[in-house]
């Protein structure tokens, strides 16, 4: 994450978060089976329950946030553990509700920090 203008990096693409992570779940339709969250110093896999023990077993390295109800409600959470006030996320693959949760949440939390929209970077650290 050095030299980079983010100090927070989100994955909701799931061969991005796969590749990222070892957690090789694909995402439902209506539904995404996990996010990242990855700092410099932290890595932090959000998912649901259906998901918990797989995502010990297969990503051991990253802290497991788990959501009961609505992933929205656990973003404060990340947000406070992560330190985050510029937040990196792929336009590519995230949705604008999924932007407008984590912004509005991210912006309670930390009331001057942005979202910041990307486009491949993941997929430039395979090459």
């Amino acid at each position: 994450m050095d030299g980079q203008p983010f100090d927070t990096f989100v994955v909701t693409d799931p061969w991005n978060r796969g590749w990222l992570s070892g957690f090789w779940s694909i995402d439902e339709l209506d539904e995404k089976a996990g996010y990242l969250f990855i700092t410099k110093d932290k890595a932090v896999l959000m998912t649901d329950f259906r998901y918990e023990e797989r995502v010990k077993e297969e990503a051991p390295e990253f802290e497991v946030v788990i959501w009961q109800k609505l992933l929205q409600d656990h973003f404060p959470y990340v947000w406070e553990i992560t330190d985050s006030e510029v937040v990196a996320f792929d336009k590519q693959f995230t949705t604008f509700l999924e932007y407008e949760q984590m912004l509005g949440t991210l912006q309670i939390y930390k009331p001057k920090s942005i979202m910041y929209p990307i486009k491949d970077f993941v997929e430039k650290l395979r090459i």
